[in-house]
């Protein structure tokens, strides 16, 4: 049984022997970072970044879609006011050609109560002259011829009296004269006001067609718009499907070939495929039951927590495959840049 006084120690001795190991650690990441070459931004897989787009390209065509969806509400608004400032339209000028045909025929009555008029004023010429003819044949009318005053006055009687029957009729023809010459103001005033408005509502036609087209080109490029964002994200769609495919284990480490190829130098693919099939057999879920290497190169908790950061695929899960491929070709690389008595692969137990 251990003394106290020697636990104490000890228990001191695994402090300081802990520290100056976290310490080595944290000094070996800073020389490491310092090294050409290495990763200082965080890394992206070729999954991570198909998913990236699908989902871009998915809120893209949201906008797209619903921009579409806001121009075709537009224009439908415009169509329907346009439909009704036509139908307006045809109204007014319905109703233009009614007024029209009205006062045509308010014109054709006043030149049919001039014609009477003409008619009446010469009748009533006529009647003039003959009550003066008549006033000659009666009797007493050589007085008149004689130059009596009382001849002279029976003459102006009788032609007193034709006058005040003409002064009449005409009196009462001037008075419808005057009324059709008032209505007629009235209609013409009318006419005006509804040209007016006619003049109005072309105008308004016009502007209202003009915004329409405007409307319609409107949609028509939000479609294309809508087209063009469709067709992206059906293409990032099939990118996605693609390297969800590629990630997709099928049993074999050859189907990692392309991911060792990105990362590995080509003259070391063939000794990471080994490997890797010695260590995981190419399972990207691969765990190992008496410990915590997980992955294709069975990365340790401790390992991959300093060298993904290093690598700069910080944050990264294990389980990614290419994550995991990336990590250990750095790893591999700094194994030579650091003279691992082990050599390339120092840091697996399985060699190529």
């Amino acid at each position: 049984m251990r003394s106290p006084r020697f636990g104490e120690t000890d228990v001191s001795l695994l402090q300081v022997t802990r520290s100056r190991a976290v310490t080595a650690l944290l000094m070996l990441a800073l020389v490491a970072a310092s090294v050409p070459g290495v990763l200082v931004a965080n890394a992206e897989t070729e999954l991570e970044k198909a998913e990236r787009v699908a989902a871009e390209t998915q809120r893209s065509r949201n906008v797209a879609e619903s921009a579409y969806v806001a121009d075709q509400a537009i224009a439908s608004d415009l169509e329907i006011r346009l439909s009704v400032t036509l139908e307006t339209y045809r109204r007014v000028n319905a109703e233009l050609e009614t007024l029209g045909l009205r006062l045509a025929g308010e014109r054709a009555d006043m030149d049919a109560i001039r014609g009477e008029v003409i008619a009446l004023d010469n009748e009533a010429q006529q009647r003039a002259v003959g009550a003066y003819i008549r006033s000659l044949a009666v009797p007493g009318s050589s007085m008149f011829l004689s130059g009596t005053f009382e001849s002279l006055s029976l003459a102006n009687e009788t032609i007193k009296r034709a006058s005040e029957l003409d002064e009449s009729l005409f009196e009462q023809l001037d008075s419808r004269r005057a009324d059709l010459a008032e209505h007629t103001l009235e209609l013409q005033t009318g006419l005006d006001e509804l040209a007016l408005l006619n003049d109005e509502l072309a105008a308004a036609r016009v502007e209202l067609e003009e915004l329409f087209t405007q409307a319609d080109a409107r949609v028509a490029e939000a479609f294309r718009n809508l087209e063009a964002a469709d067709q992206a994200f059906r293409a990032a769609q099939a990118d996605l499907e693609e390297a969800q495919a590629k990630y997709r284990w099928t049993g074999s480490v050859e189907q990692w070939r392309w991911l060792v190829e990105k990362y590995f130098p080509l003259d070391r693919v063939d000794e990471a495929l080994r490997v890797m099939a010695c260590e995981s057999r190419g399972n990207p879920n691969a765990k190992n039951p008496s410990s915590t290497a997980t992955g294709l190169f069975q990365f340790l908790d401790g390992t991959w927590a300093w060298m993904s950061v290093m690598s700069g695929w910080g944050g990264h899960s294990r389980l990614d495959p290419e994550a995991n491929t990336a990590v250990a070709a750095y790893l591999m690389d700094f194994s030579i840049r650091s003279g691992h008595p082990g050599g390339a692969w120092g840091h697996w137990e399985c060699k190529p």
